[in-house]
């Protein structure tokens, strides 16, 4: 049985190829799926949830970065099976290609899926800016969504993992309420009396339907699976310092 909440952690979803979205990277490449899986995925989550009488809004279903696949690919499916996305976006990327543009964001959002930040422009090791930066990033990514969208943003999530509780500090007094990290994790932690962060598990390329399931039970191999590698990677860093991206890298591919 699935626990009171979980969020999945996805990024783009390819029909015919990887380029048509999103960063050109082999690191941003390892998360992008074909439509074809991500139908599958889809399709079995709902199903999930219709034979145990869960909410589809207990499922949050997260994709980072802001491809242009949001508005052409992911949208469409997530509403044929009555779910609703919480849309990441860097917004340096806004209206450049294989990003979404301008109006594509405004019309996710009425829509009525979440539409949050994802830094501005997506830097590697985002805790490791100095903190003015790291402020910097944050108050513009905010600022073009509240302007954009003409509300106020109250969802980031954090670009590479990188979350620190300087940051967390930042994002709070910014009138940001829910922080999605890359932790994988179903606990809930209070940065403060409005601001909570959210672990996410993560669905990469070569993510099963079966595992995706599995991953929606409490009790889960493959979360321990993420779980454990999570934590091999903290180890790495802490050992390693700067080292960290190389084994980090390798890690993730195996």
């Amino acid at each position: 049985m699935m626990g009171k909440m979980i969020s999945l952690m996805y990024h783009d979803v390819y029909e015919y190829t990887v380029q048509e979205s999103g960063f050109q990277t082999d690191p941003a490449n390892k998360y992008k799926i074909s439509k074809e899986e991500f139908v599958k995925q889809i399709q079995r989550i709902s199903q999930y949830c219709s034979d145990r009488n869960i909410l589809k809004e207990n499922v949050m279903l997260t994709f980072d970065d802001g491809g242009g696949s949001f508005y052409s690919i992911i949208a469409p499916i997530l509403k044929e099976y009555g779910f609703k996305g919480y849309f990441f976006i860097s917004t340096a990327f806004i209206n450049t290609k294989g990003f979404l543009t301008s109006d594509q964001v405004i019309s996710l959002h009425e829509e009525g899926h979440f539409i949050g930040a994802h830094s501005h422009t997506h830097p590697g090791m985002l805790n490791k800016l100095p903190l003015v930066e790291l402020e910097e990033e944050w108050s513009v990514s905010i600022t073009i969504l509240n302007e954009l969208l003409k509300t106020k943003t109250t969802y980031v999530s954090i670009p590479g993992g990188s979350f620190s509780k300087e940051m967390g500090n930042i994002l709070a007094n910014k009138g940001i309420e829910s922080i999605f990290i890359s932790q994988p994790t179903s606990k809930i932690a209070l940065i403060s009396d409005n601001c909570r962060t959210i672990g996410r598990f993560t669905i990469y390329n070569n993510t099963k339907v079966s595992e995706v399931e599995d991953l929606l039970k409490t009790v889960s191999v493959t979360r321990l699976r993420q779980i454990v590698k999570w934590k091999s990677l903290l180890l790495f860093k802490y050992v390693l310092g700067t080292n960290y991206l190389r084994i980090r890298k390798f890690l993730l591919k195996s």
